[in-house]
Order: C-alpha cells, then structure tokens, then sequence
C-alpha cells in the first residue's frame, strides 16, 4: 500500500479531529478532567499529587494527595507532552495535542493492519476511512481520555505480531511486545490483560512451532523472558513509585471495587465496609443479578458502540473468514477476556462505561475484520445474484463510511458538546456563591465531581461519599471541608435535597439553580 495513503488517512484524520477540538472548549466529564488536571500540575512542577479525591477505595488521607491511585498516568502523560512543547497555547489546546497526534495515527495504522490481513488496498482504505469516522468513538478521541491512547496501542500489538508466516519472527517483535502490554497496563489498571495475552501470543508460537521438546521449550521459556522484560521496562519505574509512595506495587483500593453491590459504592465511606463477606452476604441472586445485568449493557456496547450497529453482522463475517489467522485467534481472546473482566469481575463499572474504554483496544482489528467480512458478502451475492461486485464494493464502501461519519456527527453534537459547556458554567456559578458566602481560598468543598470542579475553580475539592449525613460529617471533619453541594438527590442524602433547611452540623446557605449548598460543621 503506497505511502501515500498513509499520508491521506493521517491527514484527514487530523483535520476531523482538530475540527472536533475546536468545539470541544472543556472536558466534558470526570475522567478527562482527572487526566487533564493530573497534567496541569505535572506542568506546574507539583508532581504526582492531587488537591481532590473522587472516591474513598485508597482511603490515603489529607490533601494534596498522591494522584493516579486508580487511574493510571499515561493520559495525563501524554498531555503534559502538549503543554510543554505549546505554553503559548491555551492551556486544554495545548493538551490535547498529544491526544490529536494519537487520534490521527490511528486510521492509517486500521489500514495497515487490514492491508497485513488480506493485501487488498481498496479494503485498507475503507478500514482507514471508518476509522476516521470513528462513530460514537469521535469526541472521545479528541479530548484527554485513554480511548486514543489504547486503540493506537492495539493496533500496534496486532500488526506487530504479524502475518502467520512470520508471525513474532524476531525477539524484538516479542520485546515489543512486552512494551506495547506495559504501555496498555501504563494507560488503564485493567491493562493489565494485555500481559496475559502478550504472553498468549508466546504459548501460541510454541504450540505451532516446529523443533524438539527441548527446542520449544526454550523458545517459550525466551519468549515468555521477553515479554517480561518489555513490560518492566515500561512499569517498572511506575510500580518503583507505587512502592515508595503507597508501599505496594498496585496502588491501594483497587481490589475494594471487587466488593461493591452497585455503581454508587465505589464512592463509598468508609471503604473499609466494602469486603467479601458483605459481598456474598447479599445473597447469589443479587450477585447474579448483577452480571446478568452488564453482559446485557455490554453486549450492546459491542453490538452499538464497537460494531457501530450496521458493522457489527460484518465483523462477525469477517471474524469466521478469518478465523485461522493467529492475529484474529489472539484478538478474540483478548476481547473474550476484556469482555468477562468488565462483565463478571466489574459488572457495574464495566456496565457503566468500562467496555466502552477497554474494548477500544480491538477497534481497528474490528474494523478490519467488517470490511473483509463485506467484501465476502459482496462476493457471496456476485455468485447467487450476479452483481458487479467491483462496483458494489465501491457504492457499499462509501455508504458505511458515509454512515459512519454521521454516526460520528450526531455523537459530537449530542452527546459531549453540551456537557462541556453547561458542567464549566455550573461550577463557576457555585464558586461565586461560595465566595459570596464567605468560603476563603483554602476551604474545601465536597461535590459531586472534584477534579471537574477543581479546573473550573481552582479549589480543593471531594466527592460526595455514598453515606449516610453522619458519615459525610465524619468524611468532612477528616479532610477540614467546610461546604456541601448538593446538586441531585444523592444515595443516604436524599433528604438534605428534598428538604433543604439547618440540622444538625449543616447549616443551610441557599440554593444556585437546582443545587443545594450547606456550611458543614463537623464539631
């Protein structure tokens, strides 16, 4: 395939994705904010700390407090790449170059990958174009999340694993390998999956290679060596600071999330009432219940978000006509294993959006697999129906781009744009009643999304904990916060929004909007 077009698909993925980032003035939600911010102070020189917490599993203590306990730093990362070569820029401008440079690699690397499946350049070309229009993908890509970060990345694994012929030909692909698994664990907790199937790929090459007993084994036990030294390479010097600052590898309280018994836990206080012993407690119907729930969820999200609805019959196609291929092999396993995690491990966070993030790692290998699962549909029906089936694959090529692009549209326009915009303002507007009540610069408020209302404001900030008015006074009097914003009915605060008014330890200031904003009196 001509470099060319390469070229093109790179350059037309920027320009869409700079199209995007013009409208795009804020993050739109928790996650960007979080990563963005950890940026600003990485920029700043205040390392990796964070003056909010938005949930309790850590339970690490007064603010600032070490940052990426949960989430992971490589966003954040990637970010701060932007704000060091661009200071001129606004600041989320500059931040999202990184992220845009990302964004724009990944059509023409959906191209490579379905060129390497079945050397057909006008199938390459489709993959690349789709993945341009990425769907409900788009405005995702372009803000400061790990969704850009994690489709480049899988599709890096799946081309450097490469065709069956030469598939992991040298113990540099296989240390690649290792690194590309690092960089996926260095980018989400649950990367962590990508080490387990790096070390698949291993056992795969072994199972099919040819030599003695003694031979295979060393080439597995070499293999296995690498991978292992690439992902240490990569996480090492991560789980070196983990172990300073936390005096474990993996930051504290991310095996609590395990215990939860709905999404609202993972903000729960004190953590320390999250435990296998309450979680079985509940009984096997709730916990059944549960899962059964997020394979539902989930399988939607690969049916609406991943198959992009029209695609998903394709994919299926092409996963069955490439079905020997060790790439393909390989991918269903690593989406087989994502799926389960999210599904029966994570059921409410993987249910509420965690599919979503980690399944973007096989988006260009399943954009690869529609378009080669189209071309043996258009084949199928040049036998039994006599089309021209050159001409077909040019007029249904450019209708599922063209359906893509609008797919991405309305997701830009419906689904992000109005939350960057009204959430800033929001927060704005608290903070200058906050003032106008009296809040110093240094007073803690406790609201619903602390790293969102720490860009808007510059003030320190935590979550709402799901608690009863008694634990929240408890929660204040740990982290001297002075004031409550109430801007939903929360879990076990119901009543100090449906009811405003003084009790004890709150004093009831007034109401912005729909929100409700107290003084907390912990004494």
């Amino acid at each position: 395939m001509k470099r060319s077009t390469y070229l093109i698909l790179f350059g037309l993925a920027l320009l869409v994705g700079a199209g995007v980032v013009a409208l795009q003035p804020h993050p739109g939600y928790m996650d960007a904010q979080y990563y963005y911010a950890g940026a600003l102070r990485l920029a700043a020189g205040q390392g990796f700390t964070e003056p909010y917490v938005w949930n309790y599993l850590g339970d690490l203590g007064e603010l600032p407090q070490p940052s990426h306990g949960y989430w992971m730093p490589l966003t954040s990362l990637v970010a701060l790449l932007g704000l060091k070569l661009a200071p001129f820029l606004a600041a989320f401008t500059a931040a999202r170059i990184g992220i845009l440079l990302v964004m724009a690699l990944i059509a023409p690397l959906t191209a490579a990958l379905t060129f390497q499946l079945n050397k057909r350049r006008d199938l390459a070309l489709i993959a690349g174009l789709l993945a341009v229009f990425s769907g409900l993908y788009l405005p995702f890509l372009t803000t400061t999340d790990a969704f850009g970060i994690y489709m480049l990345l899988g599709a890096g694994f799946f081309l450097l694993l490469g065709r069956d012929d030469v598939f992991l030909k040298s113990n540099w692909h296989v240390l690649g390998l290792g690194a590309l698994a690092g960089l996926f664990h260095l980018a989400r907790a649950d990367g962590g999956l990508w080490l387990g199937v790096a070390l698949a790929a291993i056992a795969l090459k072994w199972l099919v290679s040819e030599g003695g007993r003694g031979a295979k084994f060393r080439q597995l036990l070499v293999g296995s060596v690498l991978v292992g030294v690439g992902y240490g390479v990569v996480m090492g010097p991560w789980l070196l600071r983990n172990l300073n600052v936390f005096g474990t590898l993996l930051a504290p309280g991310g095996s609590r999330a395990l215990w939860v018994l709905n999404y609202d836990e993972l903000f729960i206080y004190p953590p320390e009432r999250l435990t296998m012993a309450r979680w079985w407690e509940s009984g096997l119907g709730v916990i059944l219940a549960a899962r059964w729930e997020a394979f539902k969820v989930n399988f939607g999200t690969l049916i609406g978000v991943e198959g992009y609805v029209f695609l998903f019959p394709l994919l299926l196609a092409g996963a069955w006509v490439e079905r020997t291929d060790r790439r393909v092999q390989i991918g269903a396993l690593a989406y087989g294993l994502t799926f389960a995690v999210m599904t029966l491990v994570f059921p409410y966070s993987g249910g509420r959006g965690g599919l979503f993030h980690s399944g973007a790692a096989l988006q260009p290998l399943l954009l690869a697999l529609a378009v080669i699962g189209l071309d043996h549909a258009l084949g199928w029906m040049g036998q039994k129906r006599g089309w021209n089936v050159r001409q077909a694959r040019v007029v249904f090529g450019s209708a599922l781009v063209v359906f893509a692009a609008a797919l991405s549209g309305y997701a830009v326009v419906n689904q992000v744009l109005p939350e960057c915009t009204e959430m800033q303002g929001s927060y704005q507007d608290f903070e200058a009643a906050l003032i106008e009540f009296g809040a110093g610069p240094e007073d803690v408020v406790i609201v619903n999304n602390p790293p969102g209302y720490y860009l808007a404001t510059g003030r320190s900030a935590i979550v709402i904990p799901y608690g009863s008015p008694e634990d929240l006074l408890e929660l204040a009097e740990r982290y001297h916060a002075e004031y409550l914003i109430l801007e939903i009915p929360q879990p076990g605060l119901e009543e100090l929004y449906t009811d405003p008014g003084d009790r004890e330890g709150y004093a009831y200031l007034g109401e912005v909007g729909m929100a409700h904003i107290y003084r907390v009196d912990a004494e």
